[in-house]
């Protein structure tokens, strides 16, 4: 029996039905150019974001800055006073998926793009901070993510704790997936599940380097971790090479210690990637950048034996133009760090511009072979001996401690940062040599700090020049041959609007980033990217290497044709407007 036909009124109603849940979930057409955004045809219905936001168990939020609840029209006084209150601490604000630790980059740049907690009359601005975010709480839901990302052609960004120093995390029009649920640690005593033959931690993309420290002291072990206690451990600091200050000396960078990586790839899939599977993959994640390769959910590194060791620090202060100042005092402090690096310590200098328009320096130096009081007193003997014996008090502060366990250094919280960056490399040659010391000191005190600017060192050398492991990662060749790691921080006044920010990138790129390469001129020129100048000119050798980057390139393109993740001066960037919206030429 024939069935019968429905009236043709019946049919085109349930073809405008399947039409409209078909453009509601239907993967959107790719342009080619653009990313879609907001008033864009292929910008996601209402009825498509409710259909993510179930999908991820109604872990989807629409993201406002957290000054929002101070104005208008929500104006929530109570939210307010809590929000002013817990705003400058960086631990709250990893957790707040609507601010970044690094305030730089959550306004916009044009010229009233700010959601300000201090001007309540103006109005809050979206500036860079994402529209949508995905609260992810599995892998699963990550790859839910991801496909939506990539089927709506939107602009996504991997946001973990917001430390980023070029802009990763955030952007106007963006939809972000947030990481910090993802808090997991699992010790391995006798090694990891891929029998490495050692001890060795898996963490998730969420877990905080402070609280990851804190695991590692209640189980005997430490990892090389940065000294920042709210740096994610399995973000964008361990994908972009994790210098672990001094610790590196020892045991090498953060990328050298990892066994492997569990991703979500721009396909939505879910792989691990360690030296037998995917190593392509693999080699690119250890120093190729974070957020360009994929969503990394878990990493799995080698823990080591913690324990008690001493810190001696050294103090020093003057008149910034006073030669005698640089050419004694400053190089008398690298000149310790010269000398016991090649006893096998390790240490890190600090400078900075006081509000009183002084400099004062330290030299932090951690024997990681004194552990008891003992110890203390040799170490003060040894940093006391170097600076000239029994006058050294008369002119530098000496102050030597013994510390529990080698994370315990580490600062609990970290205030929030307007920060940008920019580093480069000492090589071996000029760090080492007889007059090394004096003449990094002397081309320091060029660069003309301001107020609230300051550099610091962290010690490579050691095990960061072995030539396995550099040979396994994409970063600089030159990281093999450089005793020390110079980072510039610049800090610029939250308040202000898109053209004072902008002109403070200016000065970093154009003024003070030619100053911090002369530093060592007869080297190459290399930065690390995770305190890199977020304008870098030619970053792809700057970073990695002409041969690198063009492999690292080439892996991008395999695992991500469409250039789903990316990441400001990153793999592929080039090919992308500043904000990574539209397609470059």
């Amino acid at each position: 029996m024939i069935p019968r036909t429905p009236p043709l009124s019946t049919v085109l109603s349930l073809l405008a039905l399947l039409c409209a849940i078909y453009l509601a979930l239907a993967p959107t057409r790719v342009n080619s150019r653009c990313r879609n955004r907001p008033g864009d045809p292929g910008w996601p219905s209402l009825s498509a974001w409710s259909h993510l936001n179930a999908s991820l168990n109604f872990n989807l939020v629409d993201l406002r800055p957290i000054a929002s609840v101070c104005h208008e029209p929500i104006s929530d006084q109570p939210a307010c006073n809590i929000v002013q209150r817990m705003s400058s601490s960086g631990r709250w604000r990893t957790g707040q998926p609507g601010a970044l630790i690094n305030t730089f980059w959550e306004s916009g740049f044009g010229s009233n793009e700010t959601c300000s907690l201090s001007d309540w009359p103006e109005s809050c601005h979206q500036g860079r901070i994402p529209l949508y975010a995905a609260l992810v709480e599995s892998p699963q839901e990550v790859q839910t993510a991801v496909n939506f990302a990539r089927q709506h052609n939107l602009r996504l960004v991997v946001r973990n704790t917001g430390h980023d120093g070029a802009g990763s995390s955030s952007g106007p029009d963006t939809f972000q997936i947030f990481t910090g649920r993802l808090d997991s640690i699992q010790y391995h005593p006798a090694g990891s599940n891929r029998s490495v033959g050692a001890p060795a931690v898996s963490v998730g993309a969420g877990v905080l380097i402070g609280d990851l420290y804190a695991h590692g002291r209640q189980n005997g072990f430490i990892v090389t971790g940065g000294d920042s206690a709210t740096v994610g451990a399995a973000g964008g600091f361990i994908q972009g090479g994790g210098v672990p200050g001094f610790l590196g000396y020892t045991w090498g960078l953060a990328v050298d210690n990892v066994v492997e990586f569990e991703v979500v790839t721009a396909a939505g899939d879910l792989i691990t990637a360690n030296a037998n599977q995917h190593a392509d993959l693999f080699w690119a994640l250890r120093g190729g950048g974070g957020g360009t390769f994929g969503v990394v959910v878990r990493v799995t590194m080698l823990a080591y034996p913690d324990h008690r060791a001493v810190k001696s620090t050294i103090s020093v202060s003057g008149d910034g133009q006073s030669p005698s100042f640089w050419s004694q005092d400053i190089a008398a402090l690298l000149g310790v760090i010269q000398a016991l690096n090649r006893q096998g310590t390790a240490g890190v200098f600090r400078l900075w511009q006081t509000p009183a328009g002084q400099l004062a320096a330290s030299t932090e130096m951690y024997f990681l072979n004194q552990t008891d009081e003992k110890g203390v007193s040799n170490a003060n003997r040894v940093v006391t001996a170097l600076l000239g014996g029994t006058t050294a008090s008369e002119r530098y502060a000496i102050s030597t401690t013994l510390l529990d366990s080698l994370s315990s250094d580490v600062a609990a919280d970290v205030p929030t940062i307007t920060e940008l960056f920019g580093s480069t490399l000492i090589s071996n040659t000029l760090f080492h040599s007889e007059d090394g010391p004096r003449l990094l000191a002397e081309r320091m005190s060029q660069i003309g700090l301001r107020d609230g600017e300051w550099l610091l060192t962290s010690n490579l050398g050691g095990r960061v020049n072995d030539p396995r492991p550099r040979g396994e990662t994409p970063l600089h060749p030159a990281w093999g041959s450089s005793a020390q790691l110079v980072s510039l921080v610049v800090n610029v006044d939250s308040t202000e609007g898109g053209a004072v920010r902008d002109r403070a990138m200016q000065r970093l790129t154009h003024e003070l980033m030619p100053k911090m390469y002369a530093l060592d001129p007869g080297a190459q020129r290399v930065s690390y990217r995770n305190m890199g100048d977020p304008n870098e000119p030619g970053f792809q050798d700057v970073y990695w290497g002409a041969a690198n980057y063009e492999r690292l390139d080439r892996i991008k393109r395999d695992w991500d044709p469409r250039d789903l993740f990316i990441s400001r001066v990153g793999v592929g960037s080039e090919r992308w407007d500043f904000e990574g919206v539209c397609r470059s030429g």
